[in-house]
């Protein structure tokens, strides 16, 4: 049985995508304001 990625709705991806850039910059800024390794929160938390 093999998934495409282009079977899965364009809708959900939208939703997908805006749920790991808000995570993504909500660790990036929890981590900027306790001065550690904020880059690797941004980018590793997505």
């Amino acid at each position: 049985m093999s998934h495409d990625l282009l079977e899965i709705p364009i809708w959900l991806l939208t939703i997908l995508f805006i749920a790991l850039l808000t995570q993504g910059t909500y660790l990036f800024i929890n981590a900027r304001r306790n001065g550690r390794m904020y880059w690797f929160w941004g980018f590793g938390g997505c």
